[in-house]
């Protein structure tokens, strides 16, 4: 851990006769125990900080709200209690511990207030903080499906997510608990839709996205893009479903979710090699033979989004799985049947560098991002100087539009992360 934070505080073993002092010092990875003999504190074992290591807070309800006194950890499968009076201190500990280790009293601290979504990598929950009102969201991952690998991915997940919690233009982890059941992710509460249901209603009232809207979304969108290229992260799973509206129907508060298929650049060997969504991949991380790839493959994704964008449809068809993965992997598309003509050159040839199946005759993140702001800034100008009207209605003056705020992640429609090696090694 780079820049890691030390800490040390006092705190004492509660014992049915008298208690012990002890000293703990986190250093990152671990929690060294030092227990006061003879007036000179001794070590006497460590907590090593993963996320399958559980703490449970002891927690004292003080006008009617939760109050941290201490917590229990075990040591060689013995539950050991310890109090501190430093209640700063505890708190920091708290906070360094957050989202690197499992909590385990979440019953004590939330309220689950309803269900926001079902999906195949977990179920979604909005609850409530006890202690500040403050509404969240929950995301609940059954044990029973974590093999090893999957155990490694989800760990990698919660890496991830830690690192981009920062940016605004990603979910924001807040906490991570564990019961016998769960593993539960606690993240910010997302106010709006996701672009997916935009796409929907807009194709069932025969709408599109106005050019300015488009260009809204594709912008932010790279820039968030060109924010995980500089951090190392590849996201691989560009889509609808997974870039949701953190405010209701304003597009530059875009944001990208679930970092279930996201991996660093900077590493050896992927956990996952071919994964994604069929329609959005790109021709490379559905090539068996291919075992690196790029940031580039994000770029392809957003090349889909834009096709989606632009005429209501993506640009790789099939009546199955399997065809649908081969139209994408051969890459072939066909401008000329879509009305084109109806969009710019700049537009059209912008959505072709995207979409080119070599990496090497691809449009490069950077160079995207900057056509995407050009043409962001001449359909902005154009709103401005002629008044202009979006084009497509906004979801909440939609008819009959009864999704529940706040669905931020969501089934794939396509394939599920327990169907990856059935799509791609067909």
């Amino acid at each position: 851990m780079n820049n890691q934070t030390n800490l040390t505080l006092q705190v004492y073993s509660k014992n049915i006769f008298f208690d012990h002092p002890y000293e703990l010092t986190y250093i990152g990875d671990k929690i060294l125990f030092y227990k006061l003999m003879q007036g000179v504190y001794i070590f006497r074992f460590q907590l090593l900080i993963r996320i399958i290591t559980q703490i449970k807070w002891i927690i004292k309800i003080e006008d009617s709200l939760p109050k941290f006194i201490g917590f229990t950890i075990k040591i060689k499968k013995k539950s050991k209690n310890f109090i501190c009076k430093d209640v700063d201190g505890l708190k920091k500990l708290k906070n360094l511990l957050s989202c690197r280790c499992s909590f385990t009293n979440f019953d004590e601290l939330y309220n689950v207030k309803s269900e926001i979504s079902k999906g195949s990598s977990g179920n979604v929950k909005k609850i409530q903080c006890k202690s500040t009102g403050n509404e969240l969201a929950v995301k609940y991952i059954n044990k029973k499906d974590l093999t090893p690998l999957n155990y490694s991915i989800l760990e990698q997940e919660i890496a991830l997510m830690n690192i981009v919690k920062g940016y605004d233009y990603f979910v924001k982890i807040q906490d991570l608990y564990q019961d016998d059941q769960y593993y539960l992710i606690i993240m910010k509460y997302l106010e709006g839709y996701s672009l997916s249901h935009y796409l929907e209603n807009n194709k069932k009232m025969n709408k599109t996205f106005s050019l300015f809207q488009i260009f809204s979304i594709m912008k932010r969108l790279f820039e968030a893009l060109i924010k995980l290229s500089q951090l190392e992260i590849i996201h691989r799973d560009i889509k609808p479903q997974n870039l949701v509206l953190a405010e209701e129907d304003d597009f530059n508060s875009l944001t990208i979710i679930d970092f279930g298929f996201a991996t660093f650049t900077n590493i050896n060997r992927y956990l996952l090699y071919k994964c994604g969504t069929p329609g959005y991949a790109a021709p490379e991380v559905l090539n068996s033979q291919c075992t690196y790839y790029s940031f580039s493959c994000d770029v392809f994704s957003s090349g889909c989004l834009l096709y989606q964008l632009l005429f209501n449809e993506l640009p790789f068809k099939g009546d199955t799985v399997e065809q649908l993965i081969h139209n994408n992997r051969i890459c072939q598309i066909n401008f000329q049947k879509q009305k084109s003509n109806i969009f710019s050159a700049s537009i059209i040839n912008l959505l072709k560098s995207l979409l080119e199946k070599n990496i090497s005759d691809r449009i490069s993140l950077n160079d995207a991002y900057e056509q995407v702001s050009t043409l962001y800034n001449l359909y902005k100008q154009r709103c401005e100087t002629e008044d202009c009207h979006d084009s497509s209605p906004l979801v909440n003056r939609l008819p009959n539009f009864d999704f529940q705020i706040g669905r931020i992640f969501e089934q794939s429609s396509i394939i599920n992360r327990d169907q990856i090696k059935e799509f791609v090694l067909s």
